[in-house]
This record gives C-alpha cells, sequence and structure tokens, in this order.
C-alpha cells in the first residue's frame, strides 16, 4: 500500500530472473509503473496517514513469507495450496521489484515508520 513509481531508468534492468525471463523487454515493469503515477498515485493520495512496516531487507520478507507458510502447513498437513519453496521464490520474485523500492524510498516519506525485526515483532 502507498508504493511510488520508480524513476524509469530504474526499470532497465531486470531484478530477478521472472523479469528477466518474462519481461525481457520491461513492458510489464513500464505498465506497473505507469498505473502506480495514475490509478494507484490517485487512490493512495487518499490516504490520510502512511504508516510503513518496515523489514530489515526483502530477505526478511521471504523469510517472514516461508514462516507463514510453514505454520499453515503445520496446521493443515497435505493442504495442496501450501507453498514449497521454489512456489514461494517464483511468488515473491512478483513482488520483489517493489518491495525493494518501497524498502528504499518510502520511510522519508511515511508518517509513521515501525521497524519489525526477524522475530516478526516491532522493535
Amino acid at each position: 500500500m502507498g508504493a511510488a513509481p520508480q524513476p524509469a531508468p530504474a526499470l532497465r534492468e531486470p531484478v530477478n530472473g521472472l523479469e528477466a525471463e518474462d519481461d525481457a523487454d520491461g513492458a510489464w515493469r513500464r505498465e506497473v509503473n505507469r498505473r502506480l503515477a495514475t490509478d494507484y498515485a490517485s487512490l493512495f493520495g487518499r490516504i490520510d496517514l502512511l504508516v510503513m512496516l518496515e523489514v530489515e531487507d526483502f530477505e526478511a520478507v521471504r523469510a517472514n513469507r516461508l514462516r507463514q507458510e510453514q505454520r499453515l502447513a503445520a496446521r493443515h498437513p497435505g493442504a495442496s495450496a501450501i507453498m514449497g519453496e521454489a512456489q514461494l521464490d517464483r511468488f515473491l520474485m512478483h513482488y520483489e521489484r517493489l518491495t525493494r523500492w518501497t524498502l528504499e524510498e518510502m520511510p522519508a516519506r511515511a508518517d509513521l515508520v515501525i521497524a519489525i525485526g526477524k522475530d516478526q515483532r516491532p522493535r
């Protein structure tokens, strides 16, 4: 919530294998960026107070999501909707670019930044 568009030069290079293979020409990256600058900017402009839950880095996002999948697996043994590590990695690649960008730029403009530790609790 509240992601800002990236500067156009930042879109040139893929950040992961998914972008390199499935968006080699950058069309999807540019479209997402265009939407962030237009449709989503209008929606996000309605936010009265921007609160950021800030994790250390993208690797923390992966660790937190893996922990969530493991908890789901423990509660629902044999459930087919739970992602294995390979599925999780592919899923996260869809969000990697904006997550990394948001971790970089949002703290300076958020009204409140709450640092989240490795234990998934506020520091």
